[in-house]
């Protein structure tokens, strides 16, 4: 892994706007985590940061004002989830020859077959994985490659093979599946469900007629009926 010279400048203060004062002047609020020096919170030029990371190096030399150099790898960079300009930037201090380790990012190539060909839906389980190795072999990511998955199937911690690194997780552990996709009801089947059965609605119809029948023969035989004269005798 190649080495990327940087410079730092102690941050004095801290809080919202100092961050946002130093965006402005063109710098990169970061916090520095060493081994054997404590936590410092500095700040990165952005044009020089920006050009360096634009590398895929993930090993520098950083040159903090007033403390020395040292050699460090990026623990964590925040961009603007809108703009992705970078907001704030992690660096932890390392020792040659002696290994680390730090969750790094699980990267997804390919489509599954399981999708192209069956509709299947990808999940992926896992977006970072923990990993051990020297400084010189830490990866920027992992490229995971799923093209071969079908439907019900899972790639695993085992499928997955780097030189000289350490995955800290059971090799059973899935990092990524192809699941079958969810079936919803048609319209047209929701309406039918919704409409009552042909046979059903023309018998309700029918016992509709029906009652009005028995109920208009009823008042006919009712208005029949003679009326006995007051007072007399049959």
């Amino acid at each position: 892994m190649a080495v990327e010279k940087l410079q730092a400048e102690i941050r004095a203060s801290r809080g919202k706007n100092e961050m946002n004062r130093l965006r402005a002047a063109g710098k990169i609020p970061a916090v520095f985590y060493g081994p054997h020096l404590e936590t410092l919170t500095i700040s990165l030029d952005k044009v020089l940061f920006e050009n360096a990371l634009a590398k895929k190096h993930n090993l520098y030399s950083l040159d903090i004002s007033g403390k020395g150099e040292f050699e460090v790898i990026l623990r964590e960079v925040q961009r603007d989830p809108v703009t992705e300009k970078i907001q704030h930037v992690d660096m932890i201090g390392i020792t040659r020859g002696q290994k680390i380790t730090l969750a790094v990012p699980v990267k997804i190539a390919g489509i599954p077959v399981g999708v192209r060909t069956s509709g299947g839906i990808l999940e992926v389980l896992k977006r970072h994985l923990n990993i051990t190795c020297l400084p010189k072999d830490m990866p920027e990511f992992l490229e995971v490659d799923v093209t071969n998955i079908e439907i019900g199937e899972s790639l695993h911690v085992s499928n997955i093979h780097y030189d000289n690194i350490i995955i800290d997780h059971d090799p059973k552990t899935a990092i990524a599946t192809v699941v079958p996709p969810t079936v919803t009801k048609t319209t047209v089947e929701a309406a039918a469900e919704a409409a009552p059965a042909e046979g059903e609605e023309g018998a309700a119809a029918e016992a509709g007629k029906d009652k009005k029948a028995e109920g208009g023969e009823e008042k006919k035989a009712e208005g029949g009926k003679e009326k006995k004269p007051k007072g007399g005798k049959e």
